[in-house]
Formats: structure tokens, C-alpha cells, sequence
């Protein structure tokens, strides 16, 4: 898929040893004018804490407040899809 279409999911891959907990945003970001810093203007929660297992996968899937954020914005201008350890 290109970086700007809907989703309904994403998978995460672990290739540790062991378990890991994350959570998944989908971050929209601003336009700035050059040489200024760009900036999130909206950071939308993707599921809830996911545990991906040692050396497996976990798929998160999109829904609610995150779903209406992707089809709000998964056109651009500028959004991402983080994941990051958490508790």
C-alpha cells in the first residue's frame, strides 16, 4: 500500500527473544513554513497495549477514534504510524 491510503490494521514483528508491550499512534503532523519545525497536531491512539510475542507477531486492528482519524487524514498532507514500548 502507498503511505497515504486507508488501513484497517497493523502488524507489529518482534524479532527479540522475548515478549514485548507496545502501543501503536497514528500521529497527523502540520505544514510548517520553511525553516520552522514540524509539529503533531493530532496523536490518535491505534488499540490498546499490545503484547507481541518472542520471535511472533501481533496485528492491531483500527477501530473507533483511530479509524475515523485514518479516514479523516490518510490522504495527507503528512501522518505517520508509531509504535513504542510501553507498560
Amino acid at each position: 500500500m502507498s503511505r497515504f491510503e486507508r488501513f484497517t490494521g497493523v502488524k507489529l514483528t518482534n524479532d527479540e527473544e522475548f515478549p514485548v508491550t507496545v502501543q501503536v499512534v497514528y500521529i497527523v503532523w502540520d505544514q510548517p513554513k520553511s525553516g520552522e519545525t514540524q509539529q503533531a497536531v493530532e496523536v490518535t491512539p491505534v488499540g490498546g497495549l499490545s503484547v507481541v510475542p518472542a520471535s511472533g507477531t501481533e496485528t492491531v486492528k483500527v477501530t473507533g477514534a483511530a479509524k475515523a482519524a485514518v479516514a479523516r487524514s490518510a490522504g495527507g498532507p503528512a501522518v505517520s504510524i508509531k509504535a513504542f514500548y510501553s507498560q
